[in-house]
């Protein structure tokens, strides 16, 4: 009878402390949990991190400092990835203008890291679509015309378009 009490004690101390340390960790706020994400996947292998990504792509985002392959892996798996890619390479610019850029429009994941990409990475997916240059807060004189060649009306899109643009829209379309 004793051993039972004794057991029944242990077994009453070990949920109680169990219990704590779960309370503790549900006292962590958000930004300490993704701290705490941060540092356990940043200190994996790149092996590791690819097989992370690959299997659910928005963890790229607990990663600092992704290599090229683990971003590819994380684009292959699902293009949006891009939002959690901090100054794309080249090759991760040119898979988000291959992959968002669709027959029906394009995803808002690529129009709202537009502006940190390559200007010629800029003119390619503009050529693709032109009213992506409303996305860009100052496009160059090179992207502007690039959109009025390829949509006219696409001035209307552009903040302070430069003289150029503007004649070259109304050469193309005097309406």
């Amino acid at each position: 009878m004793a051993y039972i009490k004794i057991l029944v004690a242990f077994v009453s101390i070990f949920i109680l402390f169990s219990g704590c340390s779960t309370k503790q960790e549900k006292k962590l706020s958000y930004k300490e949990k993704y701290e705490k994400r941060k540092q356990l996947y940043s200190s994996k292998n790149q092996q590791e991190q690819i097989e992370i990504v690959s299997k659910d792509w928005w963890m790229i985002q607990y990663i600092t400092n992704p290599s090229l392959k683990v971003q590819k892996a994380a684009m292959k798996k699902n293009p949006k990835a891009l939002q959690y890619i901090a100054n794309p390479p080249l090759e991760i610019q040119q898979i988000a203008i291959d992959t968002l850029i669709g027959k029906n429009g394009f995803d808002l994941v690529l129009a709202k890291k537009l502006e940190s990409f390559d200007e010629e990475m800029q003119i390619k997916a503009i050529n693709k679509v032109p009213e992506l240059i409303k996305y860009i807060k100052s496009p160059s004189k090179k992207l502007q015309i690039a959109a009025v060649k390829k949509n006219p009306y696409t001035i209307r899109n552009i903040r302070n378009p430069s003289n150029e643009a503007i004649k070259l829209a109304i050469k193309l379309n005097p309406r």
